[in-house]
C-alpha cells in the first residue's frame, strides 16, 4: 500500500518484489514514508522484513520495482553511488549495535562521519555532540565493555552522525530488557519530528510497534496497514 500522501514521502518503494531460488520473499510491496513520520513494520519470521530493509539500504537489488529515496532511484544506481547515497541519506541502527567493540563510542560514531566524507574534526565534535545529547558517557571505555542501553544509544548517534533524511532500524530494542527497551524507544520515536527525518522500524514486539505512526504487516501479498499508532 502507498500512503494517500505519497507525492510528499521521502522515501516511495512501487512494486517492489525480490525472490531467491524457489522462494518469493517480498511481493509487490507499497511504500511511502514522509519526513517527520515514523513507521513500524511488522510480520512473522521469515516474512521478509529484513529483506525488504536491506533492499532500502541499496545492499539487494530487486527482481522489480523502484525504491525512491530523497527523489534518487536506488534500485537503479550503479553500487558506487548506492553507496555514497547511503552514506549521506541513509543512517542504519542494527538489533546488537554492530560496533566495534574495541573502539571508544565516540570512536565508533566519528567513524561513520569520516566514511560520509566528513573532516576529523568535524567528525569527532559532531560524535561527541550527539553522544552527549543521547546520554552516553565522554569515556575512553572500549564500546564492548558499555551497558545494552548505552550501545544502542550509540548505535543511534551513529546513524544519525551524517544527518541522514532517513532512519531504518531492524529490531533496535530486540536485544534489550524492558525498561531499557522502553528508553531506547523513547528516543527512536522522538527522532523524526526533532530532526525531521523519516524512520522505518522493523520489530516483533507489538509494545514498540504501537509507537509508530503506523503500523504496517507484511504478508506474501505486500504491505498492509493494520493500525494507527500512539502519535
Amino acid at each position: 500500500m502507498i500512503h494517500e500522501e505519497a507525492d510528499s514521502a521521502i522515501v516511495k518503494v512501487s512494486g517492489l518484489s525480490y525472490s531467491v531460488p524457489g522462494r518469493k520473499i517480498l511481493n509487490n510491496v507499497e511504500l511511502a514514508v514522509r519526513k517527520g513520520e515514523s513507521v513500524a513494520v511488522t510480520g512473522p519470521s521469515g516474512s521478509g522484513k529484513s529483506t525488504l530493509l536491506t533492499c532500502l539500504l541499496g545492499l539487494l537489488t530487486p527482481d522489480s520495482g523502484s525504491i525512491f529515496i530523497e527523489g534518487c532511484d536506488l534500485a537503479r544506481m550503479p553500487a558506487r553511488k548506492r553507496a555514497a547515497l547511503r552514506r549521506r541519506k541513509l543512517g542504519m541502527i542494527f538489533q546488537f549495535g554492530e560496533l566495534l567493540p574495541e573502539l571508544s563510542p565516540v570512536e565508533n560514531v566519528a567513524l561513520a562521519g569520516l566514511l560520509a566524507g566528513m573532516s576529523k574534526g568535524r567528525s569527532y565534535g559532531r560524535a561527541k555532540t550527539l553522544l552527549e545529547r543521547l546520554g552516553v558517557p565522554a569515556t575512553e571505555t572500549p564500546t564492548g565493555q558499555l551497558s545494552g542501553g548505552e550501545r544502542q544509544r550509540t548505535a543511534v548517534a551513529r546513524a544519525l552522525i551524517a544527518g541522514p533524511g532517513v532512519l531504518l532500524a531492524d529490531e533496535p530494542t530486540g536485544a534489550l530488557d524492558a525498561g531499557t527497551r522502553d528508553d531506547v524507544a523513547d528516543l527512536l520515536f522522538a527522532l523524526p519530528r526533532q530532526r525531521d527525518c523519516a524512520l522505518i522500524v522493523v520489530t516483533h514486539d507489538p509494545a514498540v510497534a504501537r509507537r509508530a505512526d503506523r503500523q504496517l504487516l507484511l504478508q506474501p501479498s505486500g504491505l498492509t496497514e493494520v493500525l494507527s499508532g500512539a502519535h
